[in-house]
């Protein structure tokens, strides 16, 4: 694989930066960008109807919701989307992890095995940005499958040091390499201002 370079070029083209380029220049920035921004009007004009629904993904249960509002956030050192909704969908104590508009069948269960396995697998970090990769776990799995799990690290209370909370889905290769099928990160530590 080629050198790709640090940092690697980064270029928007999610349908969130499409939908709120029609009330703000998102390149530009905002003039007070110290606080999320929401844009009501966006969704509203989208799904005249109803907002969509979708499914909650918690630490232990699946629920669903409705989307209530969608933000947005820029400094020069982050730069992501947030999206509300309907909290009674969540029973007490429950931790959202992620959400989708797909359902899918998931079997919720922590798996030490492989958590230990995948922080075996781990290179180490750049010595100037954190991440959170040594303490993510698993949680659940795609129902039928085998060593393909769900796993997270956050800033629920065990965690609360926590810069960088993340989420993925890993599974085991044949290689016996770890394969991220899908990761997500917030960086909250601020690395691209270093």
């Amino acid at each position: 694989m080629p050198d790709m370079g640090w940092p690697m070029e980064y270029t928007d083209l999610s349908a969130e930066k499409a939908l709120l380029s029609k009330w703000v220049d998102l390149e530009k920035g905002y003039l007070d960008s110290t606080r999320m921004l929401h844009f009501p009007e966006a969704l509203n004009l989208l799904y005249p109807a109803g907002k969509p629904r979708f499914y909650l993904y918690t630490t232990k249960t699946t629920g669903q919701s409705r989307v209530q509002d969608l933000g947005h956030y820029q400094n020069e050192c982050a730069d992501y989307y947030h999206y509300t909704f309907d909290e009674q969908a969540l029973q007490t104590g429950d931790e959202v992890l992620f959400a989708s508009r797909l359902p899918l069948d998931l079997t919720y269960e922590n798996n030490p095995a492989f958590d230990s396995w995948y922080r075996s697998k781990l290179m180490p970090d750049c010595a100037d940005c954190p991440s959170s990769h040594d303490k993510a776990i698993s949680f659940a799995k795609l129902t039928g499958t085998e060593n393909l799990y769900f796993m997270y690290a956050d800033a629920f209370p065990s965690n609360r040091e926590l810069y960088t909370p993340l989420r993925a889905l890993v599974a085991k290769g044949e290689n016996g390499k770890w394969i991220e099928l899908w990761y997500s990160d917030i960086d909250n530590f601020g690395c691209s201002c270093l």
